[in-house]
């Protein structure tokens, strides 16, 4: 019926007030708004009341306006009465129902003009450069996490890619490595903190640099860091300044049928830890809530397995480094951050190059570890965007004094390269961003081209290109 029109800051979803993941889309009878966030069976948002139509497949609430609903109604009655008149409308089941007495209290509250209590994070490329560094030379990529990546990449480009970035294991938080006895090469998240600060880091600095927060009270008051654990890998801005941290979190959501338990079971991540095997030095992840134990079977690349070599289901494997849940306080009109002294990361796009690269042209995908491997294979600097739908970011500029697109447009850059997954094929959300980020680069004035696979060949980038294929290119008109 028409094209996916994604909902941004500007115009966040009507549903549940937030800026990304929803979106609306034209249909018979006029919009239709996705929400992956709310169920709820009415919503009142605005002054409008909002019903629940269904639930998509992959976990969408799917809204109408009853304003819109009672007029499609009206309008349908109006045109069978036309065609008869003595058409009366049934009392039995209708288009629509009458609002509850007491509709859900409404998800979408204006808070824009609500105080803000909490630290805002620096946008100080060179502040932010200089904690993450210190933060990440403290740290050590463990054994494990070694054999995730070269399995993947292979001993050449592993050593390469290791050699110009800092990539690190973060380590499991101190309290349930303790109590599990985790074995673990990674230095304790305690003893880190200290270090950190020994070398010079501040508390101010500290304080408004994502990941970082301060927990315990008076004398027992202590800085450490947010995440379970897992492969940091850094975000850079267009001087090769760490703006941001992401991780390949150790711990992805997963459903499946798992070893100690019949039938479907769901792993809470803070519930996840890491141990050895009984005689064996392969990981396996133990979740224990309360007396009961469950353990998970992993694969090369830590992801859980369930019933023998067959795969869960994954969500979120790779996140943002953030210290940031806001508390809101309508009464007051403030905003506050549940973590003490910690920070927002928000969504970073990222550039891989070497300094005698040539930026005639220049690809783009998502996710950091897929355009680290582009860079180094095709000698070309690649741009990341965390999220399919967040290609704007790359325009915009960030810790730096311009933006990335900038930074490449005034090295020479001719032509973009566009390459997301393969399963945009099927994947109708990829396959529409792909679509918005194509339209957004040529009202840019930028030649794009598509870059394409066959998915049997691989699903990202990365896999094609170490599977010794390249993209087809397609140029944009």
């Amino acid at each position: 019926m028409g094209a996916i029109i994604n909902v941004t800051p500007a115009e966040p979803c009507a549903i549940c007030g937030k800026p990304d993941w929803c979106f609306r889309k034209p249909s018979q009878n006029g919009v239709l708004h996705y929400c992956p966030r709310c169920k709820d069976p009415e919503v009142n948002s605005k002054g409008e009341i909002y019903y629940l139509v269904r639930t998509t497949k992959d976990g969408f609430g799917v809204y109408e306006a009853e304003s819109q609903n009672k007029a499609a109604r009206e309008a349908y009655i109006a045109e069978l009465k036309a065609k008869n008149p003595n058409y009366k409308p049934s009392k039995g089941k209708k288009a629509y129902k009458k609002p509850a007495a007491t509709p859900t209290t409404a998800k979408y509250i204006d808070r824009s003009e609500y105080k803000v209590e909490y630290n805002l994070p620096s946008d100080d490329g060179k502040v932010l450069n200089k904690v993450y560094r210190t933060f990440l030379d403290c740290l050590v990529l463990i054994d494990r996490h070694k054999k995730v990546l070269t399995d993947e990449w292979g001993e050449d480009i592993f050593n390469q890619i290791i050699s110009r970035y800092p990539i690190k294991s973060l380590p499991m938080d101190d309290g349930p490595r303790f109590k599990y006895g985790a074995y673990s090469e990674s230095p304790w998240r305690k003893a880190v903190m200290a270090e950190m600060l020994d070398r010079g880091v501040t508390s101010e600095e500290l304080s408004h640099t994502p990941m970082f927060l301060q927990v315990g009270e008076g004398e027992d008051e202590r800085w450490t860091f947010s995440g379970l654990s897992g492969i940091i890998f850094p975000v850079l801005n267009p001087n090769g300044e760490i703006i941001r941290l992401r991780v390949r979190d150790d711990f992805p959501s997963a459903v499946g049928v798992f070893e100690g338990k019949e039938g479907a079971f769901r792993f809470i991540r803070d519930g996840w830890y890491f141990k050895a095997k009984e005689g064996n030095s392969e990981p396996i992840l133990v979740y224990q809530p309360k007396s009961k134990t469950y353990k998970v079977h992993l694969d090369k690349n830590g992801v859980p397995l369930s019933d023998g070599d067959k795969k869960s289901k994954v969500s979120g494997k790779y996140k943002n480094l953030s210290s940031f849940k806001e508390i809101y306080d309508d009464e007051n009109k403030v905003v506050r951050n549940r973590y003490k002294n910690g920070s927002q990361s928000g969504s970073y796009p990222s550039l891989y190059c070497k300094p005698t690269d040539d930026f005639t042209v220049v690809y783009f995908t998502e996710g950091e570890k897929k355009a680290m491997v582009t860079n180094l294979i095709l000698g070309s600097p690649c741009v990341s965007f965390p999220g399919v739908g967040t290609f704007r970011t790359a325009f915009e500029a960030r810790c730096c004094d311009k933006s990335i697109v900038d930074y490449c447009l005034q090295k020479g850059m001719k032509k973009a390269i566009l390459c997301y997954d393969a399963d945009k094929s099927h994947n109708t959300a990829v396959l529409q961003q792909e679509i918005n980020c194509v339209k957004f680069f040529i009202e840019n004035k930028i030649e794009i081209n598509i870059g394409s696979w066959t998915e049997s060949l691989g699903k990202g980038l990365d896999d094609v290109l170490l599977n010794g294929v390249r993209p087809t290119l397609h140029k944009v008109v």
